[in-house]
């Protein structure tokens, strides 16, 4: 359990990333974007997302915990197809959220500068602000 707020930065760092944030910048309207268990890509894509607009950490951090009581007949069925899991690294964990953002802010100083690092203009992460507030 101990990996996942690696495994949560090394999302973020992923070498299509960007691409991830330009098209959804760049986009007509709404984007939807998910993943298996709605809370690894998908939470850390929101998380930066949110957290570019100027979402409180800690609004970030409880929306993300949400996941385990909506997905929770998910992690159920998760649970019972791979009874080897464990399932302490499938369900969201407050902790492992904190610590992302914390190694974001160690290694980028800001989530501002973490796009940048990532080749998202002030233009695009602004693009993104206007999309999230205005749609």
């Amino acid at each position: 359990m101990e990996a996942v707020p690696d495994s949560c930065f090394q999302i973020a760092h992923a070498a299509n990333i960007g691409d991830v944030f330009k098209t959804k910048a760049s986009a007509e309207s709404a984007v939807m974007f998910n993943c298996t268990a709605g809370k690894d890509r998908t939470g850390v894509i929101s998380a930066l997302i949110l957290w570019l607009c100027g979402v409180r950490k800690s609004d970030i951090v409880y929306d993300y915990m949400r996941t385990k009581e909506n997905d929770k007949k998910r992690f159920e069925q998760i649970h019972q197809n791979f009874p080897e899991l464990d399932m302490n690294i499938v369900i969201p964990n407050e902790n492992n959220m904190t610590k992302f953002m914390e190694m974001i802010e160690e290694s980028h100083g800001s989530v501002q500068e973490y796009f940048s690092s990532i080749g998202i203009t002030s233009e695009v992460q602004q693009r993104l602000c206007e999309k999230l507030c205005h749609a």
